[in-house]
């Protein structure tokens, strides 16, 4: 399992959290995403809650995990995920989110996790995007769009790779990609597959075979 976090929201887990399913379809690895909360989401035309980063999960592979079990806990509230979930008059603890992921872990070889907002969101009633990343166990992946941030991650998470958004290059071992600004049809596979993330990130995430 990879979880995919951030240091910020807008950093661009989603695309990051895409690209490596894409990635992983590319290579024949039995891959599906899942974000567990979701907020922000618009009633669709059947009256439920739509997803948007569950979505484009589930659009990058082939085949995705269902809509229900890519995006468990959605809210219609453009805010913290724990001031989302009061509002709704739920409780969401961090058990939960454990339970949800495990679901859609055992359905898939490689379940990737895209995260909530930043390190420190708040997103059930027990703790944050990071705390429920340390519960998940596996392989965490930060995506940040300033290199000021590694030093910040490397403390708050030893072990953890980095992606930079927006960055073009970077001397860091500690880096694992730098990802400059898209644009002019550059697609961000690309750059995954010069930087052998499959290799890297990818293969040593897998499930072992029982």
């Amino acid at each position: 399992m990879i979880v995919v976090l951030g240091t910020r929201e807008g950093v661009g887990k989603t695309l990051v959290a895409m690209t490596l399913l894409r990635l992983a379809d590319a290579l024949d690895i039995r891959a599906a995403g899942m974000k567990p909360v979701q907020v922000g989401c618009p009633y669709s035309d059947d009256h439920d809650l739509w997803a948007r980063d569950g979505a484009a999960l589930r659009a990058a592979v082939r085949e995705p995990l269902p809509p229900l079990i890519t995006s468990p806990y959605r809210f219609p509230t453009h805010e913290d995920p724990a001031i989302a979930v009061r509002r709704a008059g739920l409780a969401l603890t961090l058990t939960d989110l454990v339970t949800a992921v495990e679901e859609a872990r055992a359905r898939t070889s490689l379940l990737i996790v895209e995260a909530t907002g930043g390190l420190d969101t708040a997103i059930a009633e027990d703790g944050t995007s990071l705390e429920l990343a340390r519960r998940l166990g596996g392989t965490i992946l930060v995506v940040a769009d300033d290199p000021a941030d590694v030093e910040r991650i490397a403390t708050a998470i030893p072990g953890a790779l980095v992606v930079l958004t927006r960055v073009e290059a970077s001397e860091d071992p500690r880096v694992l990609l730098a990802l400059g600004p898209l644009g002019d049809g550059h697609d961000p596979l690309d750059a995954f597959l010069a930087a052998d993330l499959g290799a890297r990130v990818l293969r040593p995430a897998l499930a072992p075979t029982p």
